[in-house]
């Protein structure tokens, strides 16, 4: 009987957890709700307030510099998805910059051009190769590369040559017309391969 008696006390425990835990998150929801209700959700770009969500990682460290603070691993990726998710104030559902990156990955990979990581800034691809091997128009093309560049997952393209100015090469900020992978992206793609 004693046996009996434990068993459902810890399920009694159990379950009043979980429903504390509900409990919670729709508190947290129905706030966010309110503070946000005159916010027009067709205005933000790409469907993403990282205000309106739930933090499970600050999305902040991530700054396309490696460092012991933004080191991915498979905990890491996954609240970096949550936040992401929680985040959102719309559906928006393009797969472009998924798709972006992944083409960006394979011609790297292809080319054996991914090792050593911190080289990867070395290769670059260009709005108008982009658009015509995705078959996307410049205005997408546009807002998926600014989506990623926001999430350190590209960077423009820096371009180093020409005259130079005492021991310092020339340097050209290329912006979105021009873009390279981050060492962050390559971590990224690989971890949704696995």
């Amino acid at each position: 009987m004693k046996f009996l008696y434990n068993k459902f006390l810890i399920a009694l425990i159990f379950t009043s957890t979980m429903y504390a835990q509900q409990i919670n998150n729709t508190e947290f929801k129905t706030k966010t709700l309110q503070v946000y209700q005159n916010l027009d959700k067709n205005k933000v770009p790409h469907g993403i307030l990282l205000d309106f969500g739930m933090e499970f990682t600050d999305l902040k460290a991530f700054n396309g510099t490696l460092s012991s603070s933004n080191h991915i691993t498979s905990q890491r990726l996954s609240d970096i998805y949550k936040t992401l998710l929680m985040s959102r104030v719309r559906q928006v559902n393009t797969g472009l910059e998924a798709r972006l990156l992944n083409k960006f990955y394979e011609s790297l990979k292809k080319d054996n051009n991914l090792t050593p990581i911190e080289n990867v800034t070395e290769y670059s691809v260009t709005k108008e190769q982009f658009t015509t091997l995705l078959k996307i128009s410049t205005s997408d093309y546009s807002i998926a590369a600014n989506n990623l560049m926001r999430m350190q997952l590209l960077a423009p393209a820096i371009l180093k040559g020409g005259v130079q100015m005492g021991n310092e090469p020339m340097t050209i900020f290329k912006g979105i017309d021009e873009v390279t992978l981050t060492p962050l992206s390559i971590k990224f793609i690989e971890a949704c391969l696995k």
